[in-house]
């Protein structure tokens, strides 16, 4: 299959409407930014709980889905492994350091801390192995022929990825990289909730695709 027989059949190239959602978000977070004059994102602060709310979001659609159980079930275990990452695996919440804002202990401080990186990988484990024996790998195209991928939404998750990277590690500038995971997980769980509700009506986008 040639690039062009592939974007015709998989890729929707026009803008979504879904896309509409993480720019009023983005804009939204931008205001709130600019009056509240917040030039640093603390940990377990408002932001970070939205961002929580927002995968909380995505699981429940799909949870709620339909069709394509075992794909959504696959995705639902990836977005519970999103939201252990954020919380650093439950140390911004046991391992706060007393009196001193924004730190934690590092796992490795504990005397079996270490097995939290064994719990991670095992699960990491177990979801590969969910989605092989119940052939993730197949259904995927089979989703994309009746749901096209929207571009546009992937465009913009590859973006907010790049600046979260810049933000967490270059610039060192928590307002960029909250702000763009929150967007990152906006445009996740609209992608998520988008394609539960498609795949809700099979003949309809059968006919739409003919």
């Amino acid at each position: 299959m040639n690039f062009k027989i592939f974007f015709k059949r998989y890729i929707d190239l026009s803008f979504n409407k879904i896309n509409i959602i993480p720019i009023v978000v983005l804009i939204i977070n931008f205001l709130v930014l600019r009056v509240f004059n917040i030039t640093e994102i603390h940990e377990n602060g408002l932001l970070e709980n939205m961002q929580l709310l927002v995968l909380f979001t995505a699981i429940i659609g799909a949870f709620r889905a339909k069709n394509h159980k075992a794909f959504f079930n696959f995705v639902i275990m990836l977005l519970i492994l999103m939201i252990a990452r954020e919380l650093s695996y439950g140390r911004v919440i046991f391992c706060s350091i007393e009196g001193q804002k924004d730190a934690f202990y590092q796992w490795s401080d504990y005397k079996y801390g270490f097995l939290v990186n064994y719990i991670v990988g095992f699960y990491i484990l177990a979801m590969c192995l969910y989605g092989i024996f119940n052939k993730i790998y197949i259904d995927i195209p089979l989703i994309l022929k009746k749901v096209k991928l929207p571009i546009c939404s992937v465009f913009g998750c590859a973006l907010c990825s790049i600046a979260q990277v810049l933000g967490e590690s270059v610039l060192h500038n928590t307002v960029l990289e909250e702000t763009s995971e929150l967007i990152l997980y906006t445009i996740i769980a609209t992608m998520v909730i988008y394609y539960c509700i498609k795949l809700k009506r099979p003949t309809r986008l059968k006919q739409i695709h003919q």
